[in-house]
């Protein structure tokens, strides 16, 4: 996989979402568009978020360009 520049690029930027998120927004459940075009699904399951069903393990950091979530797998885009 790290071979294939093509794959590798998939993966990182399904991974990437638009616009600045807060844990309010996520919590409603709102398919949100990747960056690889795809979609993802944030969720509040009890006291915790998750993405896909990947846990969010730290969330809500403000950077100078994003809001970083950090997610405790790697999501794998769909196939086409």
């Amino acid at each position: 996989m790290l071979s294939n520049k093509g794959e590798l690029t998939k993966i990182l930027t399904y991974h990437v979402i638009g616009g600045r998120y807060s844990p309010t927004q996520l919590a409603a459940g709102t398919p949100l568009k990747t960056l690889e075009g795809g979609t993802v699904t944030p969720a509040l399951m009890g006291s915790t978020y998750e993405v896909n069903s990947a846990d969010v393990v730290c969330g809500n950091v403000q950077t100078a360009n994003a809001t970083v979530y950090i997610i405790n797998t790697v999501l794998m885009p769909p196939s086409s």
